[in-house]
């Protein structure tokens, strides 16, 4: 039985080498929010990007104490676009470090560095990164975009929001540093037909239908409840008493 299951594990493992997927799964979320009352925008830029470095090292410390160092799903990699009317982040990593930076997300609510913090869109097991790093960027991006939202195109106006952020990384992931910020300057000639808004990200963080990070914390820590069939249908009912 013990080579039984060794022999499986060798295949998985050959598969994902195969297939150039990560030992762990990889999750990809979105978020939107603004800076709390009186925080400038540089001082949003540094507060994400010192969290995203801690979280990563904490979790690849603790990874490299247990013996996993080969592996590097649980790095850091997305983008924070930091607008006038506030930001979009998107961060790809593994499970383990996406736990550790919602919590560090929930700490910059109450330490009041953020507000308004929503989840635009999460996925877990993504085939792959869109990011190569993680990188961010301060822009003016007026593309008057607004758009009426009902509870039947909401779901597209998140998705077309989370796309754009996608496009955006795979556009920039052949570029040095100095030209990717050349690309993101250039935006209105560059990404003009998917590049996120300040328009969007206002209409976004107005929208009451969307998650909040408080919200999207309690179900995500929640532990989970399943009702299996057996407890739906035994014991029997007892017979009737005619």
């Amino acid at each position: 039985m013990a080579a039984e299951r060794m022999s499986m594990l060798e295949a998985k493992l050959e598969r994902l080498d195969r297939t150039n997927r990560p030992q762990q799964p990889l999750s990809r979320m979105c978020l939107v929010g603004r800076a709390a009352d009186g925080v400038s925008a540089d001082e949003v830029v540094e507060w994400h990007e010192t969290k995203v470095r801690a979280v990563q090292q904490h979790v690849m410390d603790l990874e490299k104490a247990h013996g996993d160092s080969g592996d590097t799903s649980s790095a850091v990699t997305g983008m924070l676009i930091c607008l006038p009317t506030g930001w979009l982040h998107v961060v790809e990593c593994s499970h383990a470090t996406l736990s550790e930076l919602l919590l560090a997300f929930t700490d910059g609510v109450a330490l009041d560095k953020l507000r308004d913090v929503k989840v635009v869109a999460t996925t877990d097991d993504i085939a792959g990164r869109s990011f190569v790093n993680w990188s961010h960027k301060q822009l003016d991006v007026q593309r008057g975009n607004f758009q009426e939202v009902d509870a039947t195109t909401m779901p597209a106006l998140l998705a077309d929001t989370t796309i754009s952020m996608l496009k955006l990384g795979k556009a920039l992931c052949s570029l040095s540093r100095d030209e990717a910020n050349a690309k993101l300057d250039a935006w209105s000639t560059a990404f003009a037909d998917f590049m996120p808004s300040n328009e969007r990200v206002e209409q976004l963080l107005e929208m009451s239908e969307i998650m909040s990070l408080s919200e999207f914390v309690a179900i995500y820590q929640a532990p989970s409840v399943m009702t299996l069939t057996e407890e739906k249908v035994w014991p029997m009912n007892r017979p009737l008493v005619y």
